[in-house]
């Protein structure tokens, strides 16, 4: 037995989960074949570590010798993202529920010529983001109008989580296929 985690499950009353030295390396080894952390690599937690998510990445970031860097506040999220400038963290849907509609709400009241270039640049990301999916070499022009809509808008967006994340697992739900569009678009996997 490694570690006891305990959860509501669908009573309320607490239930205890027991994870085991297998649970974890398997998780790490289903990791390491997924994902590519270094110790360079930076991660901000702000879920519970009652959250056999979190509790599953943080034991995956010390694994690969990676910073943890753990919030207390979650109503502190978005002033740690800029503090913290993580390269990767783990989240639930709602987290990135949140980002896209503050962002499309915001969106929503700019002007038209802001809304064009917005709806552009997020178009040339998810051309760009379906050619790496499917392992396609993007033509020039493409390359060319990325690099253009990443310099004017993709970046900024990205900028929103810190500037630096590389990608961020989500788990404990599923995520909607939009949002995951939208993030893979602007550039986090």
């Amino acid at each position: 037995l490694l570690t006891l985690i305990y959860t509501s499950g669908t009573t309320g009353q607490p239930k205890v989960v027991m994870l085991e030295y297998g649970n974890i390396a398997a998780q790490l080894e289903g990791h390491d074949q997924r994902l590519s952390l270094s110790q360079d690599d930076v991660s901000l937690c702000f879920l519970p570590l009652s959250h056999v998510f979190e509790r599953a990445w943080t034991f995956y970031v010390l694994y690969k010798g990676a910073t943890n860097c753990y919030l207390q506040d979650t109503m502190q999220v978005r002033d740690a993202l800029s503090e913290v400038r993580p390269t990767v963290m783990c989240a639930v849907p709602r987290f990135y529920e949140k980002i896209f509609s503050a962002i499309h709400e915001k969106v929503s009241r700019a002007p038209i010529h802001r809304k064009i270039m917005f709806t552009w640049a997020v178009n040339m990301g998810a051309k760009m983001a379906l050619c790496h999916q499917e392992k396609r070499k993007p033509s020039m022009m493409l390359r060319k109008a990325h690099a253009l809509a990443d310099k004017l808008v993709l970046s900024k967006l990205r900028a929103l989580l810190g500037g630096r994340i590389n990608f961020m697992p989500c788990g404990g739900a599923k995520l909607d296929e939009t949002i995951g569009r939208f993030f893979h678009a602007i550039g986090i996997n």
